[in-house]
């Protein structure tokens, strides 16, 4: 409850000047239409015409990826949910038609939780089993007698 109060009291005063102005058409043009209508060579979508029926099947797909992550598997490690998360967003970032590459940061972390948790180590190991890491304690340099 507490974090759906201060997210609907932060979107209220986000959008207060396009409230108070009653400017909803221009915000919508400037910010979605502007983003909807959009063409750009940074894409297989944008840089050539006519794939608009594979790139919505592109969408879809991602989208259904999205909602089956959802619910399968039902229980999952770190690593899965690392993988998952990972493949979901670069799934959405194939169907886009403007992709640059600063978007890589976006799915970047994910990609590094998944390839650390089933890297064999102490680390990964941890992760795979959802537990807490902590570090050995550093040994002790003998005494010099």
């Amino acid at each position: 409850m507490a974090f759906t109060g201060a997210f609907a009291l932060t979107a209220v005063i986000v959008m207060l000047p396009v409230i108070l102005d009653n400017n909803f058409h221009t915000f919508w043009h400037d910010s979605l239409e502007s983003q909807i209508d959009r063409t750009s060579p940074f894409s297989v979508w944008g840089l050539w015409g006519g794939l608009s029926l594979e790139q919505h099947l592109v969408q879809a797909f991602a989208v259904a990826l999205a909602i089956a992550a959802a619910f399968v598997p039902r229980h999952r490690t770190i690593v899965e949910v690392g993988a998952l998360g990972a493949a979901i967003l670069i799934a959405f970032q194939l169907g886009l038609t403007h992709w640059f590459y600063l978007y890589i940061p976006w799915f970047f972390p994910f990609v590094i939780v998944a390839l650390i948790g089933s890297f064999p180590s102490e680390i990964g190991w941890a992760l795979r089993r959802n537990d807490s890491y902590e570090a050995a304690p550093a040994p002790v340099a003998p005494a010099l007698t």
